[in-house]
C-alpha cells in the first residue's frame, strides 16, 4: 500500500473543521440564549471572533 501523505491532511483538516464548526455552533447558540449579566459583551464577541477565526483557519 502507498502511503499518501496529502490525503492524511486532508481528512485531519476535515476533522478540524467539523470540530471548530461544532464550537463555533455551540459559541453562536449561548450568545443568543445567555441572558447572564456576569459575561460582559466585549467576551462575548471575543469568545465568537475566536471561533470564527479558528474555523476559517481549517477551511
Amino acid at each position: 500500500m502507498d502511503f499518501d501523505e496529502k490525503k492524511l491532511w486532508e481528512i485531519l483538516g476535515r476533522i478540524g473543521a467539523t470540530i471548530t464548526a461544532f464550537c463555533l455552533i455551540v459559541s453562536l447558540f449561548q450568545f443568543f440564549t445567555d441572558d447572564s449579566q456576569n459575561l460582559d459583551d466585549i467576551r462575548k464577541f471575543i469568545r465568537i471572533a475566536i471561533n470564527i477565526i479558528a474555523f476559517l483557519l481549517f477551511l
